[in-house]
């Protein structure tokens, strides 16, 4: 009789698991959209589950699946999400509708990760505006045009490290990563540091390659805050590591008590923080220690990451393609030959320079795609088609796929940065090139990534001849144990010839 009784909690307990497991099983098929079947036990996503593929892979080839039409449906595991391919349809998501698709789908816990857990980025509505608002002062025009000479000087020290190892192979993304971390550290929190330096390692060095990590354990932590966050939670999965918050939190602490000792001010990022706390009329600060290291972060991260992978591809592309190099350094020199020359208006008056960032935005996007979570019930209409989306229920934006689909930019795989000229630029249609995203939730640091990234191409361009080692053979491989980002596999590896000695 027992035996009978458990056999029969068992087959009970399995027909629960498989009625949960198909319960949206027709989800699309009943709305007559057009749709992927869900297979166990990863959905349609497996190839980024196994760490095969990269998010922005994965979602391309979704995105292919579905030619001609506005969106199409797949699995995330069991859950419905809708991959959307139709400029209208990603206009009404990240503008119109806003509103009911205002937070992104990447969540991590305060308790487990603090500093992430106050990006903008992860944050979700209300409290994403409260924080975006604080960093928006720093990022403002006239902030930008002061922090030029600090860059300027970091500029300076990457090309001596650059002269002393003339010639030597060198990993793109690391000589950038370098310099983006000097510039935020002196930019941001008057902290100066040069990183090119073993005796003194600064902000990049000590966060290299630790904010995002290309090994399987990091990847799994991103991967959970993307698509399995409960699973996150449960494990207490951190995406920035222990080590780094706590370097962040010591230093940047340390920053503001020894400028308060001291009387010392600053017109920087730091320094907006700590007049919040002493301008606040309560007895409790505004911001608490972990709050202080948490928003620098935010900086960082704009400043640092996505920027160095930004300049890193910027570098192969114009060493691949050496006759745009030339065009380009001919324009720079035409202006001067000197570093110290060039501030804000001289730089934003270089086009060849800006189309060839512009395209490597496009085929490079250091964030691949953006996931948003529909927050009520509700139906998007376009072009005759409707499609019902579920509050709790998530759709994708494909930045990568948008930016290499032969209907938006023909040949995607050329590098071609005359798409972005005068004639050309306006012939793009809208909403199919969104490399810092797009509507509210635009990503605040483009002025300051942009500025940074066109300085030092102008600084390199000016000393050196850039050129690929001999051991970057064939077409980029990106590394799918980096989910999140257009992370090169292998690296990009460069060499770089003085002009002097040409």
């Amino acid at each position: 009789m027992m035996c009978e009784l458990i056999i029969c909690l068992l087959v009970m307990a399995a027909l629960i698991i498989y009625r949960w497991l198909i319960k949206d099983h027709n989800y699309w098929k009943n709305q007559g959209v057009p749709y992927l079947r869900q297979s166990f036990p990863f959905g349609n996503i497996s190839d980024m589950i196994l760490m095969k593929k990269t998010t922005g892979e994965v979602y391309r080839d979704i995105y292919r699946m579905f030619p001609n039409q506005l969106a199409g449906g797949f699995y995330k595991f069991n859950e419905p999400m809708l991959m959307i391919r139709d400029p209208e349809l990603i206009r009404l998501v990240m503008i119109k509708e806003f509103s009911k698709f205002s937070n992104n789908d990447f969540n991590v816990s305060k308790d487990v990760d603090p500093l992430l857990a106050i990006n903008p980025f992860v944050t979700t509505a209300p409290e994403w505006r409260n924080i975006r608002a604080i960093q928006l002062p720093a990022q403002s025009l006239s902030k930008i045009k002061s922090m030029v000479p600090e860059m300027v000087n970091c500029s300076n020290q990457m090309i001596n490290y650059l002269k002393e190892n003339i010639n030597k192979p060198h990993e793109a993304k690391t000589v950038s990563g370098c310099y983006t971390g000097d510039t935020v550290a002196v930019c941001a929190f008057g902290l100066r540091s040069n990183s090119y330096s073993n005796d003194e390692p600064g902000f990049a060095a000590v966060t290299k390659g630790e904010l995002f990590g290309s090994n399987y354990w990091d990847n799994f932590s991103i991967l959970c805050a993307m698509l399995a966050p409960k699973i996150g939670k449960l494990l207490k999965l951190r995406v920035i590591h222990k080590e780094v918050e706590d370097y962040f939190v010591k230093v940047i602490n340390a920053a503001s008590d020894y400028r308060i000792k001291n009387g010392i001010k600053r017109n920087d990022f730091l320094q907006q923080l700590i007049d919040t706390n002493n301008n606040s009329e309560n007895t409790k600060p505004v911001y608490n220690n972990i709050e202080m290291a948490g928003h620098c972060m935010t900086f960082y991260m704009d400043g640092y990451e996505t920027t160095s992978l930004l300049l890193g591809f910027a570098l192969y592309e114009l060493a691949k393609h050496p006759e745009i190099q030339n065009e380009v350094r001919e324009e720079i020199i035409q202006i001067s030959k000197d570093i110290n020359d060039f501030d804000v208006s001289s730089i934003s008056s270089l086009t060849k320079l800006d189309n060839v960032v512009s395209e490597t935005l496009r085929l490079h996007p250091p964030i691949q795609a953006v996931t948003r979570i529909c927050s009520e019930d509700t139906t998007l209409e376009c072009k005759g088609q409707k499609y019902h989306i579920r509050k709790g229920m998530s759709v994708v934006i494909p930045i990568y796929a948008l930016h290499t689909d032969p209907e938006n930019f023909p040949e995607p795989e050329l590098f071609n940065p005359e798409r972005f000229n005068k004639q050309n630029k306006p012939l793009i249609k809208k909403f199919t090139y969104i490399p810092y995203g797009e509507g509210p939730r635009i990503c605040i640091g483009i002025r300051f990534a942009l500025t940074q990234v066109k300085l030092a191409m102008i600084a390199i361009l000016l000393k050196f001849r850039i050129l690929l080692n001999e051991a970057q053979d064939g077409p980029i491989k990106l590394d799918p144990r980096n989910t999140f980002l257009h992370t090169p596999n292998g690296g990009l590896w460069l060499r770089f010839e003085d002009w002097d000695d040409l």
